[in-house]
Parts: C-alpha cells; structure tokens; sequence
C-alpha cells in the first residue's frame, strides 16, 4: 500500500482520533459554543449530503469524458469509497447534532447531565465533523485532479 493510499484510507479517521483524544483530555468544546457549531454542522452536513449523493449519482449513471476519465484513471473505486465514507460521516453528524440540540445540551439544564458525559459527546461530535471535512475535502481534490486533466 503506498503513501498515498494510506493518507486517503486513514488521515480522516487518524485526525477525528487525535481531535477526540485532545477533547477528552483539554475539553477544548467548553471554551467554544458547541451549540452554535452542532446548529451550523447541520447546515454545512445536510449540503454536503446533497452535493455528495448527487455527485455518485453522475459518476454511477453519466457516460461523457470527464466520467468515463475517472473510471479509467484506476481512481474510481477510490472515489466510491471516499464518497461512501463522506456521506456516512455527514449522516452520523446530522443525526448527532439534532440529538445535541434536541436535548439542549448547550442550556443550564445541561448542568443536570453529567460534565464528562457531555464531554464524551462534544467529544464525539467534534471528530465526526473533523472527519466529514476531511474526507470530503480529499473526496474533491481527487475529483477535481481527475476532472481537470486533459
């Protein structure tokens, strides 16, 4: 396996690990509104779902060049599957923020819910949307790169 494909299988997972370790440790989330980042985490998880089915849709089902490069490039089952992780990841963040805010974690009454099971969950929260940028974003570079060769 080379570098390359080591970076695209595990840097996603690798930098959600390190921002939950760091959390749980420094509990960074208490000096920042996590409120108002599981709100804007909806917004920004709910158009990249859109933007990330709609591009698996053209990339399964269209046949002009730009398609039919990425599939002879040897990149395609790639960007399958870091579509596939990037829309999982956006899923889990959609579901876990409108958990967060449904609860109102964010409110005094939060204060009844244990500190470090808040803790956990900003934790958890966090990585997710760690992990959802970064793979989307590698998800794009590649798709760009492949799309823009001539």
């Amino acid at each position: 396996m080379t570098f390359q494909k080591i970076i695209q299988n595990y840097l996603g997972l690798f930098s959600a690990l390190l921002i939950l370790t760091c959390n749980l440790i420094y509990d960074w989330s208490a000096s920042i509104d996590m409120n108002k980042v599981m709100d804007k985490s909806i917004d920004i998880s709910s158009i990249s779902f859109g933007f990330l089915l709609a591009v698996l849709a053209i990339l399964v089902q269209a046949n002009n060049e730009a398609i039919i490069r990425i599939r002879e490039s040897g990149n395609y089952p790639t960007l399958i599957s870091l579509n596939k992780k990037a829309v999982i990841s956006c899923g889990l963040l959609i579901i876990a923020a409108l958990i967060f805010i449904g609860f109102d974690l964010s409110s005094s009454k939060a204060s009844l819910f244990n500190h470090s099971v808040r803790n956990i969950f900003d934790s958890i929260c966090l990585s997710i949307l760690v992990h959802q940028l970064i793979v989307v974003f590698m998800f794009l570079d590649i798709f760009y790169a492949i799309v823009k060769e001539d």
